[in-house]
């Protein structure tokens, strides 16, 4: 999708490498091939505009606390929940399975006859979207469509209604989840799921039909179908995950839907708009349903292991040491729909700034009254002013006024169903003590300090090999890390040599990465950027090259662009 930004005056398109040293830093915004570039699709929020000002009188989901985590049980702060951290993906991609080619076609109404029982509505307080049954105990949706919760309403077409269905399995990389749905005993005289197919080896321009809920309000929801031809099948490297692009029409809603041959079998699970939103893209079954078992196998198939948004619990204080002005301490806020939420950071250092931002589910920037916001700063004052750090709010109330020197003061009124996030960052850095009007539940962020290793030669992922071949040896060069939260800020560390050349790139599915590369100790005195760039028709990627002007450990950093997108990313670092 094409996009355009302006930086500090500079317009940037989405087709476009930029390189501009901003501010303090110098930083690079790569978005793929022109009109090309994939973005999620997205579940269908409630925005706060549509809210009744009224919380609902009971939870949609079960309330468990504890947010989402793959098979095998719910993790929390604790060594073993990190140490999947920086994982290399798998030696080899994961293998479809082995399908049947799609049969006779059949006339329209059919086919949505056919594969509506099969179709649900999924819904959790912050978005709804669908899932697809692909047997009799599971259920496959989008990732971002649950996300955070580990519970979600599931309702299908005959009004079927699981009210908590568990999410079992997530795949943050491919954006997969599985969700548990043995309370439904199916429909009467229906199977157990529909049957499915290769959509690869369908002939290009065959009819394909997408089957959702978009953008729907009701409770009890019908499934809608659109139409379109089979344009392509597309690969990507990284993941070794084939997709299947149709020009079906696709919206915000039926993320986890079903894109169906014209035999009235399955064919993928639709994802995400491609092409300035002219095409979708499904996932293909047979890689679907291998990544789905390797998941029930309890095979930490995105190596990433659990990552959990705590959804209870917390402290009203709380401290924390920050290393650098990119480092950051991160709660959750779990109040009631309505609550007004009061924050107070200081340093303990003198000579430290503390910047806090309120960050909605959505991923908008909670606004600080400019009268009271004066004297604030964070780790780049111009780069606050980008997508990726902030934009327009569209959710919560908020206000900011600084109580001393160096501390901040933040008040924000809860407007959305989910927890929200207070991120605390300190210039230059140093220990900080936050208190809050109600708990604060801290953020674990396992990518945050992790040291990447530099490999000989400067290949991305995926980059020269047959889509398929197998990916190089696990030798500590691809890491696997994740936006946590909207508006997650990854600090990587980066040892190199004076001279030496590195390339970082980033690659992922699941939102428009940035890269910044800054010093670790003196803001300012990052290397300059060489133009470098990424041919990624598919996956959204960045890619930095630089020259080290001294021998260091550089910070490396990767964020969101738009500041609103959550789920895995590959990082890998070359040098010469």
């Amino acid at each position: 999708m094409t996009r355009s930004w302006w930086l500090h005056g500079l317009r940037i398109d989405g087709c476009d490498v930029s390189i501009r040293a901003v501010g303090r830093i110098c930083k690079v915004v790569l978005l793929g091939l022109a009109g090309l570039a994939a973005v999620p699709l997205g579940g269908c929020g409630r925005a706060p505009s549509v809210k009744t000002g009224t919380p609902p009188a009971e939870p949609i989901v079960g309330a468990s606390g504890t947010g989402i985590a793959p098979a095998g049980g719910l993790a929390g702060d604790t060594p073993a929940a990190r140490a999947g951290n920086g994982r290399i993906p798998p030696v080899a991609p994961v293998v479809g399975a082995v399908l049947a080619t799609p049969g006779a076609p059949r006339a329209a109404p059919d086919v949505y006859a056919g594969l509506a029982p099969w179709v649900a509505f999924v819904e959790t307080p912050l978005a709804t979207g669908t899932g697809v049954r692909i047997d009799g105990a599971r259920l496959v949706t989008n990732a971002h469509v649950v996300w955070p919760f580990d519970r979600a309403r599931v309702v299908f077409a005959d009004g079927r209604e699981i009210p908590s269905a568990v999410v079992t399995g997530l795949d943050l990389m491919a954006d997969l989840a599985v969700l548990d749905i043995r309370a439904d005993r199916g429909a009467p005289g229906v199977a157990a799921a529909p049957p499915v197919a290769d959509g690869a080896r369908l002939a290009v321009g065959s009819d394909v039909y997408f089957i959702g809920y978009p953008a729907e309000v009701e409770a009890f929801p019908q499934p809608a179908m659109t139409r379109g031809i089979l344009s392509r099948s597309r690969v990507w490297e990284a993941l070794g995950m084939r997709f299947l692009q149709t020009d079906a029409d696709l919206a915000g809603g039926q993320s986890g839907g079903a894109l169906a041959a014209a035999d009235g079998s399955v064919i993928g699970i639709s994802s995400m708009i491609f092409g300035d939103d002219a095409f979708g893209l499904a996932m293909a079954m047979p890689d679907v349903l291998a990544r789905v078992e390797r998941l029930a196998a309890g095979v930490d198939v995105d190596g990433l292991a659990p990552r959990v948004v705590p959804l209870s619990g917390g402290s009203p204080t709380r401290s924390a040491t920050l290393d650098h002005p990119w480092a950051e301490a991160v709660y959750a806020v779990n109040a009631a729909f309505g609550a007004s939420v009061e924050v107070d950071a200081r340093p303990r250092e003198a000579g430290a700034d503390v910047h806090v931002d309120v960050i909605s589910p959505y991923g908008d920037v909670v606004p600080e009254d400019p009268e009271d916001a004066d004297g604030a700063t964070g780790p780049d004052d111009g780069a606050a002013d980008l997508p990726a750090m902030g934009g327009t709010a569209a959710a919560g109330e908020g206000s900011g006024d600084h109580r001393e020197p160096g501390g901040a003061h933040r008040s924000f009124t809860v407007d959305a169903d989910g927890p929200f996030f207070v991120a605390v960052t300190a210039d230059p850095g140093g220990a900080v003590d936050v208190s809050a009007s109600v708990p604060l539940a801290a953020v674990v962020d396992p990518d945050d300090g992790t040291p990447l290793v530099a490999a000989p030669g400067l290949r991305a992922p995926g980059e020269g090999r047959d889509a398929g071949a197998d990916d190089p040896p696990a030798d500590g060069r691809t890491l696997a890390a994740s936006m946590d939260y909207p508006g997650d800020v990854d600090a990587f560390t980066l040892a190199l040599r004076a001279g030496q050349t590195a390339v970082v790139t980033v690659e992922t599915l699941n939102f428009v990465p940035d890269i910044v590369v800054d010093h670790p100790t003196r803001p300012g005195l990052a290397p300059p950027l060489l133009d470098t760039r990424v041919d990624s028709p598919l996956g959204l990627a960045a890619r930095a090259a630089f020259v080290a002007a001294e021998s260091t450990t550089y910070l490396i950093v990767v964020r969101d662009l738009d500041g609103v997108g959550t789920g895995g990313y590959f990082i890998r670092v070359g040098t010469e």
